[in-house]
């Protein structure tokens, strides 16, 4: 399977990360880094090596670390998701939700809701998919998750007009746009634009579905200007710019390290000099006292 350049190098990039976390015994660092291969490879469609990672993450958790345990669980689901095991995706989500009520704190809960609901849209069990957005558009609410909320109400926008209610499909697209500006910008989330210029035409307000359609083509060209201008590949984990930072996050680490192991030098050599130093006096001391006792015998002989 050809892979293209960019996840080659993020991969190996991020290889360099693991060997360097487990050299220094980093947890989090080493933790950041296998969860980062594992995005990228499922992405890449490296499905082996992305299962062999989630395995060697697994044996990198502390049992007590629960966020990490749940973190790593709906890793696989999306490995499955991608591999088109969406059962076993699914069962990987709702293992999320059952240990999550352990910890309710830890706020996974609202993307596992997410994950199943994109699962049933796909197998168009469209009420069971708005259940779980629904539910997952709450707990967006109680945390001001605004990405997630922007995207949930993306989401039941689909389902709605997938249900035939195109007036409760417009409300979740126009609640979206009302978020716009406080989500990343792009090609999927402009999609929005686009999505209320169709809904706006089916009920035949040609006007307004003009107008939308306008704002998603002057979205789009904004869009890829900036792409240009950042030479970019056009994925959404831009792989060139985090790759470049996470080198030089080992740089300046590396730098750190050999700047303290150049200070333990040399204090360790100021304290052998200290040692040495203490060492000639004993030496000293003691022949002045052999000396000492020498010439107390002298006197005796006399």
């Amino acid at each position: 399977m050809m892979v293209n350049d960019k996840y080659q190098e993020a991969i190996k990039f991020y290889d360099q990360g693991i060997a360097f976390a487990r050299e220094h015994y980093l947890t989090n660092m080493l933790l950041d880094n296998l969860h980062n291969k594992i995005i990228v490879c499922t992405d890449a469609g490296l499905y082996e090596m992305a299962m062999h990672t989630i395995e060697l993450k697994n044996l990198s958790i502390d049992d007590t670390n629960l966020p990490e345990i749940l973190k790593t669980i709906n890793e696989l689901g999306l490995l499955y998701e991608h591999m088109g095991h969406l059962d076993k995706a699914k069962n990987q989500y709702r293992l999320v939700l059952k240990k999550e009520l352990d910890s309710p704190s830890s706020n996974f809960s609202g993307k596992a809701h997410i994950n199943l609901g994109n699962i049933f849209n796909k197998e168009g069990n469209y009420n069971l998919a708005k259940n779980e957005f629904e539910t997952a558009l709450a707990l967006a609410k109680t945390e001001n998750n605004f990405t997630d909320i922007f995207q949930i109400h993306q989401s039941l926008s689909v389902i709605e007009k997938s249900l035939g209610r195109v007036s409760s499909s417009l409300k979740h697209a126009e609640a979206s746009i009302e978020l716009f500006n406080q989500v990343q910008k792009t090609k999927e989330n402009i999609a929005i634009y686009s999505q209320i210029s169709e809904l706006y035409l089916e009920l035949e307000n040609i006007e307004k579905g003009k107008l939308y359609a306008n704002m998603y083509a002057s979205e789009i060209s904004d869009l890829f200007d900036r792409q240009e201008k950042l030479n970019s590949i056009g994925n959404q984990y831009k792989i060139d710019f985090i790759t470049s930072s996470y080198f030089n996050k080992i740089e300046r680490r590396l730098t750190i390290y050999i700047f303290l192991s150049i200070i333990g030098s040399m204090i360790g050599s100021f304290l052998l000099y200290l040692l040495y130093q203490h060492y000639k006096k004993i030496q000293i001391a003691k022949l002045i006292r052999e000396q000492m006792n020498s010439v107390s015998f002298d006197f005796e002989d006399l």
